[in-house]
């Protein structure tokens, strides 16, 4: 089982490597995670201004893509693990 913080990183990796930005039946595929679960924490991470919500051209579809906030996130997640693995403790 992945803890929140697995899958939040794993999301903001999945939407930060397509600059056009996922929909959402993309991010499920890319990050593995369940719909359900999904769109609670897509909701969060919109709030916390980690990932911003676009409009598609036809204006049905959404499309999620980082921000500038989610990729520092990523950034210090990534200079965090590294410390911690260099310290004997896997994340």
């Amino acid at each position: 089982m992945r803890y929140r913080l697995a899958i939040i990183v794993d999301v903001l990796r999945s939407v930060s490597e397509n600059p056009g930005g996922l929909k959402v039946s993309e991010i499920v595929r890319k990050a593995n995670v369940p719909y359900t679960r999904l769109s609670e924490m897509l909701d969060d991470l919109e709030a916390s201004g980690l990932i911003t919500k676009v409009k598609g051209d036809d204006n049905n579809s959404a499309y999620y893509i980082i921000t500038s906030k989610g990729t520092k996130f990523l950034k210090e997640y990534e200079r965090f693990k590294r410390f911690a693995e260099n310290m004997g403790i896997e994340l």
